[in-house]
């Protein structure tokens, strides 16, 4: 009797099929959606990779079946197996944690060790952003020193993309270090360094330092930091960080308001303004969802504008909505108007 015993997506196969561990009389394989044994039913354990692969390990070897069902026998690991302690896979990061005396480092697939130091701890880096169950693009690695740790962060390489260790007190098992993805797919590593945090991208190039925070903006879906009070966006990693802006607030899905020098304008994803920094504030209108028009402030006079610019009306209403081809507007506390009709709004 054949059972599936649990289901993992094979994210990156070209037929995003869905494939499941196969149980039987304590031996696992691996099936497909139509119940087709594509991996025989005769090891002591599989894990199903992130990246549709699988690794399946019986008599203490390991095999690697790639996408086309193939296996490799990885004869490099496993006449690893009795020169350490234990040797386990991270599914987190697709590297074998390797120990010797209570201490780790990684080793690859091919069994070439990243680092050739050990650590008391190794672990993936948490996201800011949807990781959709991808393996971290980095690592940290952390030695116990009195009650803190001094931490390193590493890329997939094994290269060290912080210049030297970081100290910190990893209160409940937390460390304070997280990666972002751009919309360009690159990343930046930011780790908090006492109060302040430090950027780095994967390389190992400091990307800004001593910010005083660190987030992801989903509307422009990039990173945003905070320091001395001014604000700067993170869009790609090529550049260091200028912190150029006064203030960065959410304007719609996939839009923000910046303010620069008492100026404000929108930018939007793909890092253009659509509104240029040029209005003393930038209020809501609803009901525009495709951003062609806008209810801006200029020298005290609030106006509805196109997206060139032009002035289609003035007003001094503190609420706006278009709906249709009229407007709905009203000051606080009053009734609301259509074209200067009165009526009440449900």
């Amino acid at each position: 009797m054949v059972s599936i015993y649990d289901q993992l997506e094979s994210i990156n196969l070209k037929d995003e099929k869905r494939y499941a561990k196969a149980y039987e009389n304590g031996k696992y394989g691996v099936i497909d959606t139509t119940g087709k044994l594509v991996i025989p039913i005769e090891y002591d354990q599989v894990l199903i990779l992130n990246d549709g692969r699988v690794l399946g390990t019986k008599d203490k070897q390991y095999t690697l079946y790639n996408a086309e069902w193939i296996p490799t026998n990885l004869t490099e690991v496993n006449d690893q197996l009795y020169k350490w302690d234990s040797i386990n896979f991270d599914l987190n990061l697709n590297l074998f944690k390797v120990e010797k005396q209570g201490k780790f480092t990684l080793m690859d697939l091919n069994g070439k060790l990243l680092m050739e130091q050990f650590y008391d701890i190794i672990q993936a880096v948490s996201s800011l952003t949807p990781s959709d169950g991808l393996v971290s693009p980095v690592f940290l690695a952390a030695n116990r020193i009195n009650q803190e740790y001094n931490v390193d962060v590493y890329n997939l390489s094994g290269h060290s993309i912080t210049p030297a260790s970081y100290r910190q007190a990893a209160e409940d098992g937390y460390f304070d270090v997280v990666y972002s993805q751009l919309q360009s797919g690159e990343y930046i590593v930011s780790i908090k360094n006492k109060s302040m945090y430090d950027g780095y991208d994967l390389e190992g190039n400091l990307l800004f330092n001593a910010a005083s925070e660190v987030s992801f903006d989903y509307s422009i879906y990039t990173v945003i930091a905070e320091k001395n009070g001014k604000y700067a966006i993170l869009d790609k990693t090529t550049e260091a960080a200028d912190f150029a802006y006064d203030n960065i607030q959410f304007y719609n899905e996939k839009s923000v308001i910046v303010t620069q020098k008492g100026k404000s304008g929108i930018l939007e994803a793909d890092g253009n303004f659509i509104l240029p920094l040029k209005y003393d504030e930038v209020l809501d209108l609803y009901g525009v969802p495709e951003l062609t028009e806008f209810n801006v402030k200029v020298d005290g006079q609030r106006q509805v504008i196109d997206s060139t610019g032009k002035v289609l009306f003035e007003h001094n209403c503190d609420e706006l909505f278009k709906e249709g081809d009229y407007y709905e507007m009203r000051r606080m506390g009053e009734p609301w108007i259509i074209k200067g009709m009165s009526f009440p709004r449900t």
